[in-house]
């Protein structure tokens, strides 16, 4: 009997999907009908949006396999299908931005702005594209035109300000930033940063009216917090004497309430550290950089403090900082050594920097080859040449995976000194580390040259532009290379000649373009062109002789002697050829 149910169950299921199928089928009989009866013209406009949204879908999908070029051809079929949609058009400009094609870019924009002036992500498109291109009066107008249709959006005002800042406009920095405080009354960010310009330009009764908004309005701001410090410094530069623990007690207080709610904020302990330091407290100083140093191998942001600091210019906080950190820094005072090196270096105190190099050993590898390398271009420049290769030898005998640069200079020491074999075999060892290093070949094809090896230089040069099509120096090299050995002088102007359109300006390279056209016999093109060298390079002697040989070649005496005598003041060789060449055109006055 159960069975029985079952089978009624299952028959009763079949008519029902049989009448479902029946009705479906008419009712699709029907549509199918009224489509035969649409308008041929509209049927093909169907199909050609479903094309567009093909390639729309095939495009995106060559984006994210990173291929822009084709992803944009494939969107402009995409537009040709479908012209009215401005989505395709913005996702065309998007590409057109990414693969560099400002321009074209711009031109689409300013299309898409004429039918849609009030576009603002447009606006900001052709904004930031200005921008990118220098054209500051042109993005400022967009953004301005930005702010005047979207008053609300925060991050125009930004940019905006940041045009004026870079521009030195205080009085238009301080108007948009009076603008943003207008539309955004509650927000803290724009009495700050009116806070910052106003303490960057030293007037203090601004700055203090501003940050004590800001701050009003934001008592956590840490960025508010900072910046009343940085005030409160200013105008303790400014205090008498007896006022000035006053303002000290205020700047600590400051530095003490940051660290309170965040015990973490590495800038504020460094810095207050630094401040006990400058006032005198040294134990409180010491104490803090004592926890510091021992924090700084799991604390990066000490480093990177330090670092910005260096690259701002602020050498001697910076220096206070590592000369303190390094009493505790243990694995991680060798990084501090390093950098103070290179900032003693920078201010020309040898002294120091040769000490901190020194303290570097072999338990930090990398640092202590890195430390090496400045070590021995110090000793290079303090004339102990010999001591500089000494080292780098040592360096580069300890394993063949080192970097090319202690290769370059060791070929480049040996060099110096006339060892060119040896010369040779440290760029060639160099090499077989990284056989494609630019550097490293240019090199060997320099040397090869010095030894008279015409044939293996051309050759490496050629090698450097197979790798680097537009490096203008091995093709000058080459160029200048056959016009000495006089021959291939067709191929070595062209060398020269596309050499020139790299590097434009570049006064060796107009001075080898002068000296193959006058081995070519165009004395007076090659007058033209050395001439031209001579105001970039003027105190070449080799530029001064060549244009002393074209002058003599067009029988302009005077001229020639002139340049052969100002060539034989600035050689440092006694140049017998030239006192020969200078004695034949005394004789024919």
């Amino acid at each position: 009997m159960i069975i029985y149910n079952k089978h009624i169950q299952i028959l009763t299921t079949i008519i029902l999907l049989i009448a479902l199928i029946a009705v479906y089928s008419c009712s699709f009989i029907n549509i199918k009908a009224e489509k035969i009866k649409m308008d041929k013209h509209y049927e093909a406009n169907i199909s050609k949006k479903n094309r567009s949204y093909y390639n729309f879908m095939a495009s995106r999908l060559q984006i994210n396999e990173l291929n822009y070029k084709e992803a944009l051809d494939t969107i402009k079929t995409a537009i040709e299908n479908n012209q009215e949609s401005e989505y395709l058009k913005k996702e065309k400009i998007n590409l057109l931005i990414r693969l560099k094609k400002d321009a074209e870019a711009l031109e689409e924009i300013e299309n898409l702005l004429k039918k849609n002036p009030k576009d603002i992500q447009l606006l900001i498109t052709n904004g930031d594209i200005y921008l990118k291109l220098k054209n500051i009066k042109k993005a400022e107008e967009k953004f301005l035109k930005a702010i005047e249709i979207s008053p609300q959006l925060k991050k125009i005002y930004f940019i905006l300000a940041d045009i004026y800042t870079q521009a030195n406009d205080f009085n238009n920095v301080t108007q948009i930033y009076n603008s943003f405080i207008r539309q955004f009354p509650n927000s803290y960010e724009g009495y700050l940063m009116l806070g910052k310009l106003s303490v960057k330009a030293g007037k203090i009764k601004k700055a203090e009216k501003a940050l004590k908004k800001a701050l009003e309005i934001n008592p956590d701001s840490e960025d508010t917090k900072f910046e009343i410090i940085k005030l409160l410094k200013l105008i303790g530069v400014n205090t008498k004497t007896e006022n000035k623990q006053d303002i000290n007690d205020i700047i600590t207080n400051f530095y003490i309430d940051i660290l309170q709610n965040n015990p973490g904020n590495t800038r504020a302990a460094l810095e207050l550290a630094y401040f006990y330091h400058t006032i005198g407290e040294r134990k409180k100083s010491r104490l803090i950089f004592n926890q510091l140093g021992k924090q700084s191998c799991d604390n990066p942001e000490i480093m990177q403090y330090i670092l910005a600091l260096s690259e701002s210019k602020l050498y001697i906080p910076a220096l206070i900082m590592l000369e303190e950190l390094i009493l505790t820094a243990k694995d991680a005072a060798a990084d501090f050594h390093y950098i103070a090196g290179l900032i003693y270096e920078e201010l020309k105190n040898i002294k120091n920097a040769k000490k901190h190099y020194l303290q570097i050993t072999k338990t930090r590898q990398t640092l202590y080859e890195n430390s090496a390398l400045r070590l021995a271009i110090i000793y290079k420049d303090q004339n102990q040449i010999e001591k500089a290769i000494q080292l780098l030898d040592k360096i580069t005998e300890e394993g063949t995976n080192k970097d090319s640069l202690f290769f370059l200079y060791l070929g480049l020491f040996y060099e110096q000194t006339k060892q060119l074999d040896k010369a040779k075999q440290a760029i060639l060892k160099g090499l077989t580390n990284t056989p494609k290093n630019v550097n490293l070949i240019f090199r060997l094809g320099v040397i090869y040259d010095k030894l008279g090896k015409k044939a293996s230089c051309i050759k490496e040069m050629k090698k450097v532009i197979k790798y680097e099509p537009n490096n203008a120096q091995a093709l000058n090299y080459i160029g200048y290379t056959y016009t000495n050995m006089g021959k291939n002088l067709a191929e070595a102007e062209k060398f020269i000649r596309k050499a020139l359109t790299i590097s434009q300006k570049n006064g060796y390279i107009i001075d080898s373009l002068g000296w193959v056209l006058y081995k070519k016999g165009k004395y007076q093109e090659a007058i033209i062109q050395l001439e031209i060298a001579r105001q970039y390079v003027k105190d070449d002697p080799i530029i001064l002789e060549h244009l002393g040989d074209a002058y003599a070649k067009k029988n302009r005496i005077k001229a020639a002697i002139q340049y052969y005598q100002e060539s034989m003041e600035l050689s440092k060789k006694n140049n017998t050829e030239l006192k020969k060449k200078m004695k034949r055109l005394e004789n024919k006055k």
